[in-house]
């Protein structure tokens, strides 16, 4: 074998290493961390269960109450998880990662060439690399997008592979009309792909007629769609600005910093990488402009070209119509990078080696600054409770469920999508005919749940776990086990359904035997009950109908419970219906065993001078001091003038307070944005959706929502908090209250007196 092929092997093989390790480390990610399902996955949810069930108006119903298109595609793909997989969160992340292994084998097909065949392999690597990097987690966490942007970025790439090499005119433009309508049927992003498309198109000088009608039947096809919308309405275009010009470099900066929306650095940084980007590109084109006039460009060129211009148009679609760069924009804008890498890979495609050297270490550099910076990824997550709590009925939809999507659709469209979700077995429901299942699965700080003992340690030991004995969210799509240490108590407060004709506890044990009792409505008790051996189910007690209370205790031994259910027999999955507000006004840090104590860390007051704060002016008080109450001018924000130094490993909840009437924020899903900035780079955002009614409220963010690293938690620091208070689009000249910050040390129910249960909240006030 030649020098040159060895050493093309040997680049190959390091290449390999480096992709494999990337897609390792993501799909490592997906596998290791429960997937909490976004608001999105509700709508999504109803449209497949009405396609499921034959009515067509499932296609329509995506289409005319979120996205202002007809997504048949993922609905497709949806339709078969639900049926195959239960509706598994996991699955969708699994399949997407397939898409995207498979559109990148597309690509590089383009660029293939027989005298080079190590080219194209390297090539794909690389791409391999830039796809499952550390920064396209953001996009492989949220599931539902995922499946949306890998199918509508996957048909573009069919539709380039049709243009650039053809098997013949006829297939070749049969592909390209393909790849486009699928792209168009998955996001939408239509006007960006046919472009390119068209670009491709003249740069190879496609001659054979049937090119260009395809095209027109291609384009129109992907525009029918909005022909048949009830209820489509032209996005507002957002007025030129300057603000509008950074928007579009951070867009293209993405595939190497994407920071989702985090610290002004990491903005800057995205910033500064889109800028360069766009100048190599330049560089590039310039040094082929001769070669592109002539339209002598050979197929590799005209694919580089097709796919710059595709990252662009829809760069600049997405300037004019979003205010913020998602983190998912990066599976379109990526192609901008991928662009300079195929189009530095074509032999003989800068003809000055030294300059052709400085872009490639530029790129390189830039790639391993991504892996450095951003080994944690960067996503938004809904707070699961207690906020989110005690917006549903616990049995019903379990804690993860969020609120945003009741904030944004209202109750009626809520309903509908949770009892599809019971419908179709989703995450702690499985699938069975005239059956279903009631989780036990909780927070221990939800108002069905009380935990009592003797010994303050051996409470804090009680915890859900898997088979391998690993702690787990409550969250967490596998059927866990409840460790409970001697001395404890697990209550649980249930309601039977009326239509049920049947209700069972079930569950087993390993360990010393627990006891049971069941307490009935009118305070009967069942103490008879006990397990007939020691293993998986050897409890099965009938529950009756209504409210039941049902008790565990280990009193000879540590126990654990092994799955612990309710199975309900001929109920059809109800609707739930909201539980009343709680009477008190503070929904969160008054939980059972979250009282401030001299552990607790109570930062400065967010009207104190020890808070940077923009987009804002604050109230005078009497004492011509500044107050808690603020009027917005922009979009309020804070963050801590003197950075942070502080270990969390001995923090679980995070609690803020903030009053803010109806009309203070735009958008139909009020929220707060709490950011999190860990050991100066890692950026953790949670959202916690609103109750805007004009009364004082506090909310507790459950630390582990944001699936801190475990290996050591001791090395994790909070660097600073961004706070800001209107995310979900703030209203100028509007006031809002925004209170200080506690860190508090976690579940010290504890700290009850022995033989004591914690105290927990008022019963709820009916619901005006």
């Amino acid at each position: 074998m030649s020098a040159p092929g060895r050493q093309s092997m040997i680049l190959a093989g390091a290449l390999a290493i480096i992709a494999l390790l990337s897609v390792a480390g993501t799909l490592y990610e997906i596998l290791a961390h429960p997937v909490t399902p976004t608001a999105d996955y509700f709508i999504w949810i109803e449209s497949v269960s009405r396609l499921i069930k034959g009515d067509s108006e499932g296609l329509f119903f995506m289409a005319r109450t979120y996205h202002p298109f007809i997504p048949i595609i993922p609905l497709a793909t949806f339709a078969a998880n639900a049926l195959l997989f239960s509706w598994s969160p996991v699955a969708d992340l699994l399949f997407g990662c397939f898409l995207a292994v498979v559109k990148i084998a597309i690509v590089s097909v383009c660029f293939f060439d027989r005298k080079n065949p190590w080219r194209c392999l390297s090539l794909f690597l690389v791409l391999l690399s830039l796809q499952f990097s550390a920064t396209h987690f953001s996009v492989l966490g949220w599931g539902v997008n995922t499946i949306c942007w890998q199918w509508a970025t996957l048909g573009f790439a069919l539709g380039l592979l049709g243009v650039v090499k053809p098997k013949n005119d006829l297939a070749g433009a049969a592909l390209m009309v393909a790849g486009g309508v699928a792209a168009s049927y998955s996001l939408g992003n239509i006007l960006p792909c046919w472009i390119a498309l068209l670009a491709a198109l003249l740069l190879l000088r496609r001659k054979a007629i049937i090119w260009w009608p395809a095209w027109i039947a291609g384009l129109s096809i992907s525009m029918a769609q909005y022909l048949f919308l009830p209820a489509f309405k032209k996005p507002s275009i957002i007025p030129f600005s300057p603000e509008r010009i950074e928007l579009f470099f951070r867009l293209l900066g993405q595939q190497m910093c994407n920071y989702g929306e985090g610290t002004s650095a990491l903005q800057t940084a995205s910033f500064l990488f889109g800028i360069t980007a766009l100048a190599a590109l330049l560089v590039l084109f310039a040094l082929n402009i001769r070669t592109l006039v002539k339209r002598e460009a050979d197929s590799g060129l005209a694919a580089g070209i097709a796919m710059a211009g595709y990252a662009l148009a829809s760069a600049v679609l997405i300037t004019l119509v979003r205010e913020t760069a998602a983190p998912w924009y990066v599976e379109i804008t990526g192609f901008l990078w991928w662009a300079l890498v195929c189009i530095l890979a074509r032999p003989g495609a800068v003809p000055k080696k030294p300059l052709a050297v400085v872009l490639s270490l530029w790129l390189a550099g830039a790639f391993l600054f991504q892996l450095r910076a951003f080994r944690t990824n960067d996503w938004f997550a809904c707070s699961r409770s207690p906020a989110a709590a005690s917006t549903l009925e616990h049995f019903d939809t379990a804690p993860t469920t969020s609120i945003e999507y009741l904030n944004a659709h209202g109750y009626e469209s809520f309903a509908g999508g949770a009892s599809c979700l019971q419908e179709m077995g989703y995450m702690c429901f499985r699938r069975a005919p005239h059956r279903r299942l009631i989780t036990l699965q909780g927070e221990f700080f939800l108002p069905s749940v009380r935990t009592t003992g003797t010994d303050p340690e051996k409470i804090a030991g009680i915890a859900w776990v898997d088979k391998k004995g690993e702690k787990m969210p409550p969250s967490s799509s596998k059927d866990l086990d409840l460790r409970l240490p001697r001395g404890c108590t697990l209550t649980w407060d249930l309601k039977i359904p009326e239509q049920a004709s049947g209700a069972r506890l079930i569950a087993g044990y390993s360990g010393e035997k627990p006891a049971m009792r069941i307490i009935g409505e009118k305070g009967s008790q069942s103490d008879a009950l006990s397990f007939s051996a020691a293993g998986p189910d050897s409890l099965e007690a009938s529950l009756g109908k209504g409210d039941r209370t049902v008790e565990f205790h280990a009193d000879s031994g540590d126990t654990l419970l092994l799955h612990p259910r309710v199975v309900l027999d001929g109920a059809p999955p109800p609707v739930p219906a909201l539980p009343p507000r709680p009477a008190n006004t503070d929904l969160s840090p008054d939980f059972p065993g979250l009282r401030s104590s001299p552990e607790d860390l109570l930062l400065p007051a967010f009207h104190q001078g020890e808070w940077v704060n923009s987009g804002m002016t604050f109230l005078q008080g009497r004492s011509g001091e500044r107050s808690s109450t603020l009027t917005v001018e922009s979009n309020p924000q804070f963050y801590l003038k003197t950075p942070l130094n502080l270990d969390l490993s001995g923090y679980q909840y995070m609690v803020f307070t903030t009053r803010q009437d109806r009309d203070a924020q735009s958008s139909a899903s009020p929220a707060t944005a709490v950011q999190l900035v860990l050991n100066d780079t890692i950026i953790k955002s949670v959202l916690v959706p609103l109750l805007l009614d004009g009364k004082s409220h506090s909310y507790s963010i459950d630390l582990d929502v944001l699936y801190l690293p475990k290996a050591a938690p001791h090395q994790l620091r909070l660097s600073n908090i961004i706070f800001l208070p209107a995310y979900g689009g703030p209203v100028q000249g509007k006031t809002i209250e925004a209170g200080a910050i506690r860190l508090l040390r976690g579940n010290r129910s504890i700290k009850s007196e022995p033989g004591v249960a914690p105290e927990t909240r008022s019963d709820p006030a009916p619901r005006p």
